[in-house]
């Protein structure tokens, strides 16, 4: 069977629910933990120095690339079910360790300061979060095919779930304030528990043994990890054109995200008081509603990654026009939805050109490189004295850029599939 008949057949049912479900548990916790998280940290320290110390998240992010290059030497990512348990674990721990150091912040207890506490938690987590993504995002778009977007769809459903219970008690921030990373590292341990049961059913390092190609995905060894080093050397020069401007159009849209996120909380909370759960619930609902219509349209999949741009300068144009005397224009933010279907496209075309581990690594580095970025640029703007109005300004042509060149990339691609179409005439 041909790489192209496994990738266009329905994965086993088995297989589906449990990626779908790791998703689902994940992104439940991962709700819970973050969604609160800047206004928390905003709380308990200044918002200058909670900016600054958000930063080494991205930061322990950037470490995940070289961790899967470590990996990929020892013939950890064989078994990307025993890697995801250990991360998974490692997420659990962390976000019970965060949230007793802000605790302890709190009752004006700590070891050597409050910032210094904060960001070495925050760094660990980091670690453990953007690695557990790279594997689920690798298993997704490695075993899933077309349904990689249905299998993600489930990881959207967990952080809406999450945001609207944190809605439904969000009467009382303190009350979300003093509990979300409990709840969210308590759904870390059923996370675990979820993939430790999956070794029952299904097995993602022998699943796709009848295709060889597909298992050097899976089962990439220290041979092989070196033999991609040497076809990623010998890139064409255009490919390797593609390849970095998919990078830096990765990393300017992460970026945008960022910059909305470090603010999200209190901007809707704010502009529409509890209902701003709900606004941003109802974003991640029209998003389930894209991902899971996609395998419908598979001749989409190669011109989506002008929507992350597209979305991200709706969203951030209608947010300041919000601030600026027209709250109805904040409900631009269901263009937040556009998001995840870019960034799913966006690691199929980082699979297509590098098939390992290490590719969809690639890819969260530019994100965490552009969630840096914009926590750095946050922290000189509110040092200055501005706030979201003035970093949403400064991302306006981010995006704008970035819509250009993802239409540039777009447009490369259909270059090459022509090229090809007629060489094979």
């Amino acid at each position: 069977m041909d790489t192209h008949s496994m990738k266009s057949s329905k994965p086993p049912r088995a297989s589906m629910f449990f990626s779908g479900g790791a998703y689902f548990i994940h992104f439940l916790s991962l709700g819970f933990a973050s969604f609160p998280l800047q206004t928390h940290l905003r709380n308990a320290l200044t918002p200058s120095t909670a900016s600054l110390i958000t930063s080494v998240i991205p930061l322990a992010a950037c470490l995940t690339y070289f961790f899967f290059r470590f990996a990929e030497s020892r013939g950890w990512t064989r078994s990307p079910q025993r890697l995801l348990v250990a991360l998974a674990s490692g997420v659990c721990l962390m976000q019970l360790g965060m949230g007793l150091k802000l605790e302890s912040i709190t009752a004006q207890s700590w070891w050597v300061s409050p910032g210094i506490d904060v960001a070495a938690c925050l760094l660990l987590l980091g670690c453990v979060q953007s690695s557990c993504m790279t594997v689920l995002n690798h298993i997704g778009v490695a075993t899933m095919g077309s349904h990689a977007y249905t299998v993600r769809a489930a990881g959207s459903a967990g952080y809406m779930l999450a945001v609207v219970v944190m809605g439904a008690i969000g009467a009382s921030e303190k009350a979300v304030s003093q509990t979300h990373l409990f709840i969210g590292a308590a759904f870390s341990l059923l996370h675990v528990a979820f993939v430790l049961l999956s070794f029952r059913f299904v097995h993602w390092s022998k699943e796709h043994e009848s295709s060889r190609s597909s298992s050097a995905i899976l089962t990439s060894t220290s041979a092989n990890s070196t033999n991609s080093h040497a076809g990623a050397s010998k890139l064409s020069s255009e490919e390797s054109l593609k390849w970095w401007g998919l990078l830096i159009l990765v990393w300017m849209v992460a970026m945008c995200e960022m910059s909305y996120g470090l603010y999200a909380h209190e901007f809707l909370t704010t502009t529409y008081g509890s209902i701003g759960y709900f606004v941003f619930a109802g974003s991640i609902a029209l998003e389930i509603a894209i991902l899971l219509a996609m395998p419908m349209f598979p001749a989409l999949k190669q011109r989506l990654l002008f929507v992350g741009p597209a979305g991200w300068l709706t969203l951030l144009s209608g947010c300041l026009m919000a601030l600026s005397g027209w709250p109805m224009m904040g409900f631009g933010a269901a263009a937040l939805a556009l998001n995840c279907p870019f960034q799913v496209s966006a690691n199929e075309h980082a699979h297509r050109m590098r098939p390992s581990m290490l590719g969809i690594a690639s890819m969260t580095l530019a994100q965490s490189i552009g969630y840096m970025s914009a926590t750095l640029l946050s922290a000189v703007v509110a040092a200055q004295g501005g706030g979201p109005a003035r970093l949403w300004s400064i991302m306006i042509p981010i995006a704008s850029t970035a819509l250009a060149l993802s239409v540039w990339q777009m447009s490369r691609d259909r270059a090459i599939a022509s090229r090809d179409a007629l060489a094979a005439q």
